[in-house]
């Protein structure tokens, strides 16, 4: 019998590695795309990979399944390719894709740096985020290590990824251009969808993916309120933490601006091509379905560009940023917070609350 202790290390890496290739699920030359190599004829599943990286620290299949639910699809569809691409580079050159050396991590870095003109910080920042999925370095998140980090700032000095704007729009721009369309009983269906869509976003500070869930069987509807409740996972949802209604109070002192009103012409106008459907959110056009998220967010540019708002620098996500900076001005962070549902003030800090822009206002204080 052969003495275990004799046997090179590297006959331990190569059965591992071939341990690992095999528990990969093969998927078609057209799923992969650029991924797969000139003439390897199939790439790899993502979720394979994962299943790998847990049963190869110990444990079992069933668990290493079940903790595959812990990254939302979204998630999963923005790593997958990049694992994808980490997995045949490292069975191209023998190596294993869980546990590389480091000088193999930065190599393939680079050469993803270079892949595609115009691949900055940020995306580095995804891919390296992918691979410390399921790859350690002396037993760390493969990401972590210090010369990977240096690589990462070395990335960012390269191409520098900043912010499209350091400041936001302010509401206002948006809510006169309201007013100025006239009685929302006057709007066309389509004026009125993006409206109220608009009009929801900036009251509520959320998402457009809130918007989406919307189902009038989950709506109440009262004189002066209208709650919907929200049952679905938010991309803010957590354990303990959930935004399970979304309240909209009635606005008296300005009927083009009240939403309540305007919640209720929408269900009068939709009432008979609205069928079967319970998605709160139509098409304005035949044949009648319920709205895409892609629509929802359309119908938001389409109001910001009308008002004036450079859709050029702000994107419909922006609506988020500009009403809740607003709302910082006369309420208490933990409100704004609570409300829209962020884990925590710091959130709302580094990434939303901006001052309003006012061009020119510099300038102004100079010459007056």
């Amino acid at each position: 019998m052969v003495d275990s202790s004799m046997v090179p290390n590297s006959f331990a890496v190569a059965d591992r590695r071939s341990s690992f290739a095999s528990s990969l699920s093969p998927v078609s030359p057209s799923a992969t795309n650029s991924t797969t190599p000139s003439g390897s004829g199939v790439g790899f599943d993502s979720d394979g990979a994962l299943r790998a990286a847990f049963t190869d620290r110990g444990l079992s299949p069933e668990v290493a399944q079940f903790l595959l639910h812990s990254w939302r699809s979204s998630t999963k569809a923005q790593y997958g390719p990049h694992i994808k691409r980490w997995l045949l580079f490292c069975l191209r050159r023998e190596v294993d894709p869980l546990q590389p050396s480091v000088s193999i991590l930065l190599d393939f870095l680079l050469l993803e740096f270079k892949r595609k003109t115009g691949r900055g910080y940020s995306s580095m920042n995804t891919i390296r985020s992918a691979i410390s999925v399921i790859a350690t370095i002396d037993g760390r998140p493969a990401g972590q290590h210090p010369l990977v980090t240096r690589f990462m700032k070395a990335a960012f000095l390269e191409r520098p990824s900043f912010p499209r704007s350091h400041t936001t729009w302010d509401p206002q721009i948006v809510l006169d251009f309201f007013c100025g369309l006239g009685p929302t009983v006057d709007l066309s269906l389509l004026q009125l969808s993006r409206k109220l869509v608009t009009l929801m976003l900036l009251l509520s500070g959320h998402r457009g993916q809130i918007l989406h869930l919307l189902d009038i069987r989950n709506m109440s509807l009262m004189e002066s309120q209208v709650v919907f409740g929200i049952g679905d996972l938010l991309k803010t949802s957590r354990p303990g933490a959930h935004i399970s209604s979304l309240v909209f109070d009635a606005y008296p002192h300005d009927s083009c601006l009240c939403i309540v009103d305007a919640i209720k012409h929408y269900l009068d106008r939709t009432r008979s091509i609205r069928g079967s459907l319970t998605g709160f959110f139509l098409t304005t056009r035949p044949p009648v379905r319920l709205a895409s998220k892609d629509t929802l967010r359309r119908w938001v540019k389409d109001v910001m560009r009308a008002a004036g708002v450079d859709v050029t620098v702000f994107s419909p996500h922006s609506t988020r940023s500009a009403s809740s900076s607003k709302a910082a001005r006369r309420l208490p962070l933990s409100t704004i917070v609570s409300t829209i549902g962020w884990a925590r003030e710091s959130t709302f800090t580094r990434h939303y609350h901006k001052p309003l822009s006012q061009p020119g206002q510099f300038a102004r204080a100079v010459l007056s």
